[in-house]
């Protein structure tokens, strides 16, 4: 270590030196460090570390399976400072338009696939899917068939709701007009419920996950019939966003064997959507939030952590999705907070386009000292000249007296100053050269003080 120990004190000596001589450029040119100060001051603050503004998901309606996964998401931002504010909607499509109105507060919703057309929503970015949506058709009495449809009092979900779209696509691609159909309710999900529960409707048409209030109440009845799509396949293949899922016998209750046989139904997914300029944490915080969420509970149709997944791409993914779906979290989340770990991760491009600039001009700190020293130097000696000059402009002992007080002022200023750290050399010639100018007055005023020196006459002279 004794060794080493010069070494140590030279380099820490050097940095010593510099950054006082650094600090010294500074203070002397203060319109340019603030200049500074306020451009770093203000990309931080455009770079957005840290989210200010609310979030505002829209959930559909209330008991709905999003209702439940925007609880979950409000008392999870809670945990990182942030603010949700769930908005309920008549169903996700209202919720949509919402969100793509530029005067609604909504930031966030979710999309139903095959809702979407490419490029329909140019300001929306997608995290990705975040659940399964199944199309659920409950029914009670005999068995139901197609051709039973039009015969029956069935809800088929409320005006901008995504029920009614998915409902509406299965009809038409089964050539069926639904339209003209009284029989066909379009009521709210929770009225819907209600009514088959209580026997006074045939079927009830719903497309919501398996948390869902809505779907538990009706699974709870073993009264209610799940519809199995016979033409689950074929429909899979001709409506692309919709997905085969299958209901084991027995899987919903082993003791009653509940549902009796192999059941097929139809399932979409559900995408959370959000605006393009909403702050890149609060997208982390989202997709943070899906995955624990998958990973710490058992879903009925899906292995856990297999949401998030991109697997509606009609909207495209939002670069911090597509950053999390490519190499999962930024490894620095393991080591630092989350905001700072991941505001490092996005501005790493940039910090290291300004070490480019910043490494070559470490090779100036050696010029920085030697301008700094210069400087003090100039300025010492300058105003030593202008000292000078000024003694053989001197009338009378006030004015000496002035150039004597400006001369000690010099050297007080010159004693405080860092020169005598950074340069001790220089310090010492300065001390010396002031001194010398010192003498310099000293003798121009004992001149001035002394009696003037008499002369004789040349006639004077002869006569003695």
């Amino acid at each position: 270590m004794t060794v080493f120990k010069p070494i140590i004190n030279s380099f820490k000596d050097f940095w010593v030196d510099t950054y006082i001589s650094a600090k010294g450029i500074i203070q002397n040119n203060r319109l340019l460090a603030l200049a500074c100060l306020i451009g770093c001051g203000l990309l931080i603050a455009l770079s957005r570390p840290y989210p200010t503004e609310k979030v505002y998901l829209s959930v559909g309606q209330k008991g709905s399976s999003y209702d439940v996964l925007g609880d979950y998401l409000e008392t999870y931002f809670k945990k990182y400072g942030l603010e949700l504010v769930k908005v309920e909607t008549r169903g996700l499509d209202d919720g949509l338009d919402k969100l793509d109105d530029d005067h609604s507060q909504i930031n966030a919703a979710f999309l139903a696939a095959g809702r979407a057309k490419p490029e329909q929503w140019s300001g929306l970015v997608s995290l990705g899917s975040v659940q399964y949506a199944p199309a659920w058709l409950f029914y009670r009495g005999e068995k139901l068939s197609d051709q039973d449809l039009p015969k029956k009092r069935i809800a088929i979900g409320a005006e901008g709701t995504n029920t009614l779209s998915v409902f509406k696509a299965i009809a038409n691609a089964r050539g069926f007009d639904f339209e003209n159909h009284d029989n066909l309710l379009k009521i709210k999900h929770s009225e819907a419920v209600a009514l088959l529960n209580a026997g006074m409707i045939d079927g009830l048409f719903i497309v919501d996950g398996f948390d869902s209030d809505n779907v538990q109440a009706l699974l709870a009845d073993h009264k209610n019939k799940i519809y199995s799509y016979n033409l689950a396949n074929a429909f899979e293949k001709q409506l692309p966003f919709l997905k085969k899922l299958s209901i084991p016998r027995g899987a919903l209750d082993l003791k009653d064997l509940w549902p009796q046989t192999d059941t097929e139904i139809l399932s979409t997914t559900i995408t959370l959507l959000v605006e393009d300029t909403l702050n890149p944490y609060t997208q982390w915080i989202f997709l943070k939030a899906i995955r624990e969420l998958n990973n710490n509970r058992t879903h009925f149709f899906a292995a856990p952590g297999f949401f998030p997944a991109y697997l509606d791409r009609s909207i495209p993914l939002s670069s911090i999705a597509q950053r999390y779906y490519d190499s999962g979290f930024p490894p620095l989340t393991e080591y630092l907070p989350l905001w700072l770990a991941i505001y490092l991760d996005r501005m790493w491009v940039y910090i290291l386009g300004l070490l480019a600039i910043v490494i070559p001009l470490t090779s100036l700190i050696p010029g920085i000292r030697a301008f700094y020293i210069n400087s003090l130097k100039n300025g010492t000696n300058n105003q030593l000249v202008a000292i000078q000059a000024a003694i053989h402009t001197l009338e009378g002992p006030e004015a000496s007296e002035m150039l004597l007080n400006s001369l000690d002022a010099l050297e007080t200023q010159l004693r405080a100053s860092p020169l005598i750290t950074l340069d001790l050399t220089s310090y010492i010639e300065l001390i010396e050269n002031i001194d010398f100018v010192r003498a310099e007055i000293a003798r121009h005023i004992e001149a001035q003080r002394a009696p003037p020196k008499k002369y004789l006459e040349p006639a004077q002279s002869e006569s003695r």
